[in-house]
């Protein structure tokens, strides 16, 4: 079945979390400066407040899956005993406010609905990372492309002519390390994608035109 919302049309949902001036120790990292390491003990959880952060895990044969693109508001981390699954690294300047299990237990304690708002985020998080691994697996990669685009831009869009643009910029080989495929395949993908009138650019930034939706590999529901 063919969608017929248009991309405009769909919910935006920007991160929502935001935390209370003081909750949580804020940390400042340089371009390429790790917050989380793969395979190290967990520090606890954590909210982007400025910048962007690359979520990513590598293979015994070092290949790179970007897991996702971390933006203000975005929340991640793994907790404590468990080791972290996945390395953050900063793509430029950032700042996250950590929340070590001290802090969630004060949080729960004195700030029941936002800790439930974070337990909500939390399990979003869960659910697309269930998602992706079915979109790594089902479908090609022009679809896998459309898919991962329309995720960005419903967390990080924002309404133009003729569709909705993704307001952080995306590379090629970010894109191409988020679907599991080479940089090249990618790059060919776009090429039709672009000639359908499904994807355009303005600048470096990504549009997910409205077209987007009916080549969609699932129905997209109406708000």
């Amino acid at each position: 079945m063919r969608a017929t919302a248009s991309v405009r049309s769909l919910p935006l949902t920007p991160p929502s979390v935001r935390l209370p001036e003081g909750l949580g120790a804020v940390r400042r990292l340089q371009r390429g400066e790790p917050l989380l390491t793969q395979g190290m003990p967990a520090p606890g959880l954590f909210v982007v407040r400025s910048g962007l952060l690359f979520e990513s895990s590598d293979s015994p044969e070092g290949r790179w899956l970007l897991h996702d693109l971390l933006a203000p508001g975005d929340l991640s981390g793994t907790l404590p005993p468990d080791r972290c699954s996945a390395t953050v690294r900063a793509a430029g300047p950032a700042q996250v406010r950590m929340l070590d299990p001290w802090c969630l237990d004060e949080l729960f304690a004195r700030r029941p609905a936002l800790g439930i708002a974070l337990l909500r985020a939390l399990q979003r998080r869960a659910d697309d990372a269930g998602r992706r691994a079915c979109e790594l697996t089902w479908y090609a990669v022009p679809q896998r492309v459309i898919l991962r685009l329309l995720d960005l831009a419903r967390r990080h869009g924002r309404p133009v002519p003729g569709g909705v643009r993704i307001e952080i910029t995306v590379t090629q080989e970010q894109l191409a390390a988020m679907v599991g495929a080479a940089r090249e395949t990618v790059n060919r993908a776009l090429v039709r994608l672009i000639a359908r009138g499904l994807v355009r650019f303005e600048g470096r930034r990504f549009v997910i035109m409205d077209a987007a939706t009916g080549a969609l590999p699932w129905s997209v529901p109406a708000p």
